[in-house]
């Protein structure tokens, strides 16, 4: 699997407005979601996570922040999206101890996944590899990472702050 990460996507005025929406809104809405990899067994207590769902195939656009798909549009013109699959925003707290999540694939077709950390923290996302040991990549703020998200990879809560958040985007 190729793996591109890139360090300091977002020009900064683009990504502090982002930031600033999803960080600093204090009415921000997030779902909480009891199986981070789509496998929690019924009272575990440590696979969770919260979600803010952006768009969802065969739906649309889901969230009731317009100023968010607004911010989307320059984003999809960098990326080259033909067709928006979903997207999504991610919060992991932090538990106290960094747990290693479930390895899992995003759709079990070929598609183009996107990772945007919107802060600095110690948890990351772990991609695994066939034919040589997993990658991790750290989640540090303003960094993209681009993969197929038909290959396995795993995410990780944090220990340093308080919260890990991520926008992820699945398109062709």
């Amino acid at each position: 699997m190729k793996i591109k990460v890139v360090d300091n996507f977002l020009e900064d005025k683009i990504f502090f407005s982002l930031c600033h929406l999803v960080l600093c809104e204090l009415d921000f809405p997030w779902s909480y979601t009891s199986g981070v990899a789509h496998n929690a067994s019924e009272g575990e207590q440590d696979g969770f996570y919260f979600v803010h769902s952006i768009f969802e195939d065969g739906k649309g656009f889901v969230t009731p922040f317009p100023a968010l798909r607004s911010r989307l549009k320059p984003l999809s013109k960098l990326l080259g999206m033909k067709q928006l699959l979903r997207a999504r925003l991610l919060l992991y707290v932090n538990q106290g101890k960094q747990i290693v999540h479930d390895k899992h694939v995003d759709f079990d077709f070929s598609h183009h996944a996107f990772l945007l950390y919107l802060n600095s923290n110690n948890g990351y996302t772990e991609f695994h590899h066939e034919d040589r040991p997993s990658e991790k990549i750290l989640s540090t703020k303003n960094r993209a990472v681009f993969f197929d998200g038909s290959k396995f990879h795993n995410s990780s809560t944090l220990t340093d702050k308080r919260r890990r958040v991520v926008l992820a985007v699945n398109y062709l």
